[in-house]
C-alpha cells in the first residue's frame, strides 16, 4: 500500500502542478514523466489487487506458507517504496539532461522542465520566484499628468496612486553626487558628454518647469508608508554601480525591506548575474526592448532563460507583441507584459491575447477593470 500511496501522490503532483501553470490537459498526459508513473502505478495496483484477490479466496492447507508469502510481498513493496525515493531524484537529473536533446520540440521543453523544478526539486519550485503575482496595470515614468510622459514626479505619484496605481516603473539615473534620482536619463551636451547634474542642481530646478523632482529616497519613504506600493525598476546606467547604490541607500534610510517590493527590470543574461550577486531581490522582470529583434527563435531564447531561473515575467515593446508570441510565453508559464500602451481599445485587445498587464502613461486601473 505504501507504494501505490507514494505513486498516487506523484501522479497528483503532476496534474496539480500542470493545473496551477494552466498547462493544456492534452499537454500533462503526454508528459514522458507523467507517462512512466502512470504506467507503474498501474502495474503495482494491479499486481497489488491481484494478490489480495487471488489470496482472500485461495484454499491453502499450509497457512504458514501463506503466513511467510504475505510478509515477503509486504517486504518487498515496502523496500520499492523506499528505493523509488532516490531512484526518482537521480532519474530526474538524467531526465534533466534529456531536455537539451535538440530534437525535443519547445512545448515539451518547457513543460519538462516545469514538472522538474516543480516535482524534483521540491515543493518551492511550484511557487513563484518571489513575492510578485503579477498586475493588470503599470504606471510608466510614475505614469501621465497633464499629458506629459517621463516627469516622475512628486506630483505624478500622488495622481496615479490616487488614481489606483500600485505599480510604478521608476527610471533610476545616477548624480555627480553618487545619489540615485529618479530620472529617465541625463540629457546629452553637443560635444556629447552627458550633463549631469550634481542633487542639489537636480533637486532644484523643476520637472517641465512646474512638477517636483525625486530622489529615490524620496520615493523609499513613500514605500515605507503605503505598503501596497511595488517599483520596477529600470536603468540604463552600468546596473553594478545602481544597484550597489540602491541597497546603499536603503541601507541608510533604514528600510532594506522596502527593496522586495521591487521588480527589478534586467535586459540581459549578464545583467542579471551582476543583480543579482548584490542583493536576492524577490523578483525580476526580463526586459526584452532592448537586443529582442522580434523573432520567435530569439524569444524562445529568452524564454528558456527565465525558465532555468524561475523567472515570471518578460516585457516587450507593444509592436512586438503578437499571438505566436504570447503562445510560446504560454509554454513556459510566462506572464507578458507590454509597453507603452496608451491607447484603450488596443490595451484590451492585448488582455484579450493572453497578455497579462501593460505599461501605460494615461490608460487608468479602472477603465480595465483594475
Amino acid at each position: 500500500m505504501s507504494l501505490i500511496t507514494f505513486l498516487c501522490l506523484e501522479a497528483l503532483t503532476l496534474f496539480g502542478y500542470g493545473y496551477l501553470t494552466d498547462q493544456a490537459f492534452v499537454l500533462t498526459i503526454r508528459d514522458i514523466k507523467f507517462i512512466f508513473v502512470a504506467i507503474l502505478l498501474a502495474c503495482v495496483f494491479f499486481i497489488w489487487l491481484t494478490n489480495v484477490f487471488l489470496g482472500s479466496r485461495r484454499v491453502i492447507r499450509n497457512r504458514r506458507k501463506r503466513s511467510y508469502r504475505y510478509r515477503m510481498v509486504s517486504l518487498w513493496m515496502s523496500l520499492a517504496a523506499i528505493l523509488l525515493v532516490p531512484v526518482t531524484v537521480l532519474a530526474g537529473f538524467g531526465y534533466r539532461n534529456f531536455l537539451d536533446y535538440p530534437g525535443l520540440r519547445p512545448y515539451e521543453k518547457a513543460i519538462s522542465k516545469s514538472y522538474y523544478m516543480g516535482y524534483v526539486l521540491g515543493a518551492d519550485g511550484l511557487s513563484r520566484h518571489g513575492a510578485w503575482q503579477g498586475d493588470l496595470i503599470v504606471a510608466h515614468a510614475m505614469g501621465g499628468i497633464d499629458n506629459r510622459t517621463y516627469t516622475l514626479s512628486k506630483e505624478a505619484f500622488e495622481l496615479n496612486y490616487s488614481k489606483g496605481f500600485r505599480v510604478f516603473e521608476l527610471d533610476f539615473s545616477t548624480t555627480l553626487d553618487g545619489d540615485i534620482a529618479l530620472c529617465h536619463y541625463w540629457d546629452t551636451k553637443k560635444n556629447g558628454q552627458k550633463n549631469i547634474p550634481t542633487t542639489e542642481q537636480f533637486l532644484s530646478q523643476k520637472v517641465s518647469k512646474k512638477y517636483t523632482p525625486l530622489m529615490l529616497k524620496d520615493f523609499f519613504q513613500y514605500m515605507k508608508e503605503h505598503k501596497d506600493i511595488w517599483v520596477v525598476g529600470d536603468t540604463k546606467e552600468d546596473v553594478a554601480s545602481v544597484y550597489a547604490t540602491i541597497l546603499q541607500e536603503a541601507k541608510e534610510e533604514n528600510c532594506v525591506e522596502v527593496l522586495d517590493r521591487f521588480l527589478i527590470q534586467f535586459l540581459d543574461a549578464e545583467q542579471y548575474d551582476i543583480i543579482s550577486s548584490i542583493y536576492d531581490f524577490k523578483s525580476y522582470i526580463y526586459g526584452s526592448y532592448m537586443y529582442w529583434d522580434g523573432s520567435e527563435e530569439m524569444f524562445e531564447q529568452i524564454c528558456e532563460y527565465c525558465m532555468d531561473h524561475q523567472i515570471d515575467s518578460v516585457s516587450m515593446w507593444n509592436y512586438y507583441c503578437r499571438p505566436d508570441i504570447v503562445s510560446i510565453a504560454d509554454r513556459y508559464s510566462l506572464d507578458v507584459y507590454v509597453h507603452s500602451e496608451n491607447n484603450l481599445t488596443s490595451a484590451v485587445e492585448f488582455l484579450n491575447m493572453g497578455v497579462r498587464g501593460i505599461y501605460t502613461d494615461f490608460i487608468e486601473p479602472s477603465q480595465l477593470g483594475g
